[in-house]
């Protein structure tokens, strides 16, 4: 399971909180994809981890799904 459905599992067993899954928004949009929302560091030695931070668009695209999930919760929007 990936982790967004752990963590919505986990807010599902509390009333007032709510996850906002990002999965599907964001597919297509990988460091390696040519319409990216992220920029990354790599190296060539495989044990050592990759970083990747969303770009502005990223950024945008998380905002507009919390903010909608927000206005959601209190029945605006």
């Amino acid at each position: 399971m990936r982790s967004a459905g752990v963590i919505g599992k986990s807010a599902a067993t509390h009333d007032a909180a709510t996850s906002v899954d990002l999965y599907d928004s964001s597919r297509n949009h990988s460091v390696c994809d040519t319409g990216k929302w992220v920029e990354g560091l790599f190296t060539r030695v495989p044990d050592q981890p990759a970083f990747a931070h969303p770009d502005a668009r990223g950024h945008r695209s998380a905002a507009d799904h919390v903010a909608a999930a927000m206005l959601g919760s209190i029945g605006v929007g």
